[in-house]
């Protein structure tokens, strides 16, 4: 599945690194890799303890890429940072996140200071009314456009900060339901070809959820590949095929 996904790519002519990560859970599973997030300004930031599968793969992407600078994030006992997913745009340095009392989650706080952007916390609301700690399943921020889940900002004033700065960076937002926000969820990331074409990877049921309408603005800023997110692999409960990909903007090192 993995390789399919990869072979996808390079047939889409978009540059792909491959590093063969492999460590085993107490069942004998295979896992997925140390959540790892790039930033502008060459900054890798690693989300959990660094394993020596985990330190092998940064060591990797040192020396594949020009990284500045590695910052490991510590965990709060009881907390699962990987949950507390936020989408960053990198033009105005601002980070979204949900909101968590009066600001964001400690670790998000952290997160932020460490890269230097100023979070901006926003109520997300599941379908059923709970509140929601995943901002990534409700924006999804790509070259010129924004996905975004408008019904799960239920305060105008979260509405109207969102879609104020999403204005002013010029961007074209393209709304999307709760449905398909269910779909959308399993993965999208934008990646360049060789020629520095944007491609936005998604999954196949999202990419099939669309509206001709939708279809018609996200395919307008990009091509768009469908691919297997949503199959179940040998990784365990709630891991997709896209937790092993990412999509990396940091310049490659020429050998």
């Amino acid at each position: 599945m993995i390789d399919r996904i990869t072979d996808q790519l390079i047939a889409a002519d978009v540059p792909v690194c491959v590093y063969n990560y492999v460590t085993q859970l107490s069942d004998g599973l295979q896992c997925a890799p140390t959540p790892l997030a790039f930033h502008a300004g060459g900054k890798l930031v690693v989300h959990k303890p660094i394993d020596a599968p985990g330190q092998a793969m940064i060591n990797y992407l040192t020396k594949t890429f020009r990284i500045a600078d590695v910052i490991q994030l510590g965990e709060t006992p009881g907390r699962n940072t990987g949950n507390l997913a936020a989408v960053f745009d990198d033009g105005s340095k601002r980070m979204y996140a949900c909101r968590e009392g009066e600001g964001v989650a400690p670790e998000v706080q952290a997160w932020a200071e460490a890269v230097g952007y100023q979070p901006v916390p926003l109520a997300v609301t599941e379908e059923d009314g709970r509140a929601s700690t995943d901002m990534a399943s409700v924006l999804f921020l790509g070259t010129g456009f924004a996905l975004v889940c408008l019904d799960a900002l239920r305060s105008e004033q979260d509405q109207d900060t969102l879609l104020d700065d999403l204005v002013a960076a010029n961007r074209k937002v393209i709304a999307i339901s709760y449905a398909q926000r269910k779909r959308f969820i399993t993965g999208i990331m934008e990646v360049a070809t060789h020629y520095g074409e944007p491609v936005v990877v998604l999954s196949e049921t999202f990419h099939n959820s669309l509206l001709p309408g939708q279809a018609d603005a996200l395919s307008s800023f990009a091509t768009l590949l469908p691919v297997s997110w949503d199959e179940a692999g040998p990784w365990g409960a709630g891991i997709s095929p896209a937790a092993f990909f990412t999509a990396v903007s940091l310049e490659k090192i020429v050998s």
